[in-house]
């Protein structure tokens, strides 16, 4: 597999809960459940993370459109895991998830990893796991270059 050297080539898309004993303040008081969404880009390595209270497909949307904001370039292809927040592929041939359809909209190529290969998405799996002692949570959002 050759390395891409265009950035916006390939970002990799994910989502995690964030593991209970990352959470402080309030959340932790409250005993909500947080989501990270964590996107990378396969050349540059810029990530771009935000934290939601809710697994859904408009959170995915949402999440979309504050990372095109964030990436200083075009993004071309977004490669996602088969979950309900991307696609509806497995529920209806037919139906489009919320992010299938602003993906469309935007010209956006989706780029989906066979089923149960978690490895197709390295780089943002490698990236959750590394995150798995930090608070992302109380920043909400950064953006790293690694």
């Amino acid at each position: 597999m050759s390395e891409l050297l265009i950035p916006g080539e390939k970002v990799q898309i994910d989502v995690k809960e964030v593991p209970y004993n990352c959470l402080r303040g309030k959340a932790l008081r409250d005993g909500k459940h947080f989501y990270q969404w964590t996107a990378i880009d396969e050349c540059t390595r810029m990530r771009f993370v935000y934290g939601f209270e809710e697994h859904t497909p408009e959170n995915s949307t949402k999440f979309l459109k504050m990372l095109l904001k964030e990436f200083p370039f075009k993004i071309q292809t977004i490669q996602t895991d088969n979950g309900r927040e991307f696609t509806y592929k497995y529920q209806s041939s037919e139906v489009k998830s919320p992010f299938e359809i602003e993906l469309n909209k935007l010209g956006i190529n989706h780029k989906l990893i066979p089923p149960r290969t978690p490895w197709h998405n390295g780089k943002v799996e490698r990236s959750h796991r590394n995150d798995q002692n930090i608070s992302m949570i109380g920043k909400h959002s950064e953006i790293l270059k690694n």
